[in-house]
């Protein structure tokens, strides 16, 4: 996609999003089928969206929110790529228990943290593990 075509649909779906309108992108030519989506991204075999840094030192959030701007209540729920560490699932809020800055964390190295947003194995967790049903363990 070339810079010009880009610049146009951001400038598109800001100005869809403005008017409380659903915007759709797809390939095929299908029509919107989920009406309570404002953005729909559809193409045939692979869809992707990309949110991008301009620097390996940077990092990329996406933001789920349903914090009032008046007053600033509510939760927004961040999945963050940090630098070239991994991806973070954070969470912000006006509540002091909503915080939390390691909900999970999966580092370029294949460890995974629960509860622990630095893991030094394969799998980490902070805090009681519940398991039912068959246990198997090496």
């Amino acid at each position: 996609m070339t810079t010009r075509k880009i610049i146009f649909t951001i400038c598109l779906v800001a100005f869809f999003a403005s008017l409380h309108a659903q915007v759709a992108i797809n390939r095929d030519g299908t029509p919107v089928t989920d009406t309570s989506a404002m953005l729909e991204i559809k193409k045939a075999l692979k869809s992707k969206l990309k949110v991008r840094s301009t620097s390996l030192q940077d990092t990329s959030v996406l933001e789920l929110s349903n914090r009032n701007t008046g007053n600033n209540f509510g939760t927004d729920f961040l999945i963050s790529a940090r630098r070239e560490q991994g991806i973070y699932f954070t969470t912000t809020s006006d509540l002091l228990s909503n915080i939390n800055d390691s909900l999970l964390t999966l580092r370029t190295n294949g460890n995974i943290g629960i509860g622990n947003k630095n893991p030094v194995n394969k799998l980490d967790v902070a805090g009681n593990i519940n398991l039912t049903g068959s246990k198997w363990l090496n």
